[in-house]
């Protein structure tokens, strides 16, 4: 799916909930994002073993990824940022360090970080 695509259907569903809710502040629709992300993680965590999931909580990757999204699209609306060119330019100009992350010492730290916090649960 291409990202003008995505855009216009977060507008789309944006409008609807804003004429039931009225329009998102920036600041409550941030911290909406914080909470998807950490819907995410815990996700995330009890998929790779990592976490004991909660009784009787379902495990929903796919809808933790599209509502993180959803709320990252919807930020970008609000601030007028035209994704698909920084999506391009971010590509074009990060492959270097994407490439880095996975061979560095950040996502070591970072695995290490996110194992030791869990496994005392």
């Amino acid at each position: 799916m291409e990202i003008e695509k995505l855009v216009n259907e977060s507008k789309a569903l944006s409008k609807r909930v804003h004429e039931l809710e009225g329009p998102w502040d920036p600041c409550a629709l941030v911290t909406g994002l914080c909470v998807n992300v950490g819907s995410l993680a815990e996700t995330v965590m009890i998929m790779e073993k990592k976490r004991h999931p909660r009784e009787g909580a379902p495990v929903h990757l796919a809808q933790n990824i599209a509502g993180t999204l959803y709320a990252l699209i919807e930020l970008s609306t609000t601030y007028e940022i035209d994704l698909e060119r920084a999506w391009n330019e971010t590509i074009q100009v990060g492959g270097s360090n994407s490439q880095s992350w996975k061979t560095g010492r950040k996502r070591e730290k970072a695995i290490e970080r996110c194992q030791g916090s869990f496994s005392s649960r």
